[in-house]
């Protein structure tokens, strides 16, 4: 019985080791992509700079997520006043996102 168990263990690590490392994974046709959280930060905003008052974003302000990106804001207002008016404050991230 030990046999047993040690064969089908050497053969599950050998099968395990034999599967291809390099190739993409997919699952429901989408490709899977590993991320290496130590390197990115998603909860950094794109903005370094408030887009209503152009002054430095206060990281103790909660930041908005509005087009499946993070803003950052300078003063508590400034978040309403982007909701206000999205497409105006939008176009000033964009330009300064390049």
């Amino acid at each position: 019985m030990k046999k047993i168990f040690l064969a089908a263990a050497i053969n599950l690590i050998i099968a395990g080791t034999s599967l291809p490392q390099n190739e993409p994974m997919f699952l429901n046709n989408e490709k899977i992509v590993e991320v290496n959280m130590k390197e990115r930060n998603p909860l950094t905003p794109i903005n370094e700079v408030c887009p209503i008052e152009g002054k430095k974003i206060d990281h103790k302000i909660p930041y908005l997520i509005f087009g499946n990106k993070i803003i950052g804001f300078c003063c508590p207002g400034c978040d309403n006043a982007f909701l206000k008016n999205p497409k105006l404050y939008e176009e000033k991230l964009n330009k300064k996102e390049k």
